[in-house]
């Protein structure tokens, strides 16, 4: 009974947490000073100095990712997992994921300096099975507790809901993954997202630059794509701790690319050319192709047998102390790796006041 209490006050507090940072992101990120977190001077012109401007979406994205993988650790330690084999899958994954949603998006988009959560989630879901197999395989050798494929799975899903929703908001701050203008919606649609719509501000958000849509109220997408996922993130959890592990998974996951392949059709960025036999965009195939898959993992992995869980073991396993430089590395490799504007630069002119010296 304590234990019961005790997850469910845990889901409360992430509950209560996640309304009141949506909703200050909804309002405060669209802004024009929520673009750019610093500057880094890189090299001396005759003007001052030249920069690299990190941005927010860096820094949120760099949340999303380390919350995630916090999430994914104190699930599968709660399930009391082997840590070393979590570790080596989650690795796999990563090694996957965070390559190709740069590589899938120059692919689609043609773009650069574009990422797609998307494109990395569907080759990730390509390679789990691949990956959940190797590191089983290691397992066996190292003569380490087999990992429980229906909990880990299920864990995983959770965790890539909440990193989502929480990277959602980079867009947001960056004014990519933007909605079509209302002005463009049909009267349902109008309806429905009107109050909710999203203004933009400031002539580098990309929604501006690309689309010339500064200060133009649109389809409110990746705000209302961080309410949808952060919902299925608390339905999975919730789940979860009820040892319904296929049913997380198709919750968590499978609910989140029912939303992808509809939310494609709210946006008015880029997502590349629509296929002429089925309408879908390569996102939208990609989704629907990972939906299938997920649909048909669950039905595998429905009749597995139950599994004791214990928060203090999760809690356990995530304050151990490398798990906390682990997060904490991978926080700074993201921050680096996609917080890196390539599209934007910075003068800088430094200056000595000397009436306060």
């Amino acid at each position: 009974m304590q234990e019961v209490m005790t997850i469910e006050l845990t889901i409360l507090a992430i509950a209560i947490v996640g309304v009141f940072s949506l909703r200050w992101s909804f309002k405060h990120l669209p802004e024009e000073r929520w673009q750019f977190f610093a500057v880094l001077p890189t090299s001396r012109t005759e003007r001052g100095w030249q920069g690299v401007n990190i941005t927010y979406y860096g820094i949120i994205s760099a949340l999303a990712y380390s919350i995630a993988i916090a999430a994914f650790v104190f699930l599968c330690g709660a399930a009391n997992q082997s840590a070393t084999l979590v570790t080596l899958f989650v690795a796999g994954l990563l090694m996957v994921a965070i390559p190709a949603s740069k590589l899938i998006a120059r692919w689609v988009e043609g773009s650069r300096a574009t990422f797609t959560v998307g494109g990395a989630l569907f080759a990730t879901c390509l390679i789990s099975p691949a990956v959940f197999y190797g590191v089983s395989v290691l397992g066996r050798l190292w003569e380490l507790p087999a990992l429980h494929a229906p909990a880990v799975i299920a864990a995983a899903t959770i965790s890539y809901c909440l990193g989502e929703a929480i990277g959602r908001l980079g867009c947001l701050s960056f004014g990519c993954c933007y909605g079509k203008p209302l002005s463009e919606a049909g009267p349902i649609e109008q309806l429905i997202y009107g109050r909710t719509a999203t203004t933009y501000r400031g002539s580098l958000k990309k929604i501006a630059y690309a689309s010339n849509l500064e200060s133009v109220p649109v389809i409110a997408v990746q705000s209302i794509a961080s309410v949808v996922l952060f919902t299925l993130c608390l339905l999975g959890l919730w789940l979860f701790w009820a040892h319904y592990f296929a049913a997380a998974l198709l919750v968590s996951l499978a609910g989140s690319q029912v939303w992808r392949v509809y939310s494609e059709s709210l946006r008015a960025d880029d997502r590349g050319e629509s296929s002429a036999k089925t309408g879908l965009t390569i996102y939208q195939a990609m989704a629907a192709v990972t939906l299938v898959l997920t649909v048909i993992a669950a039905w595998v992995l429905s009749n597995a047998a139950p599994l004791p869980l214990s928060a203090a073991s999760g809690f356990s396993a995530l304050l151990r102390a490398e798990v906390v430089v682990v997060l904490q590395l991978v926080f700074v490799a993201i921050v680096w790796f996609m917080g890196r504007s390539t599209v934007t630069g910075a003068h800088l002119q430094l200056l000595l006041f000397r009436e306060k010296l």
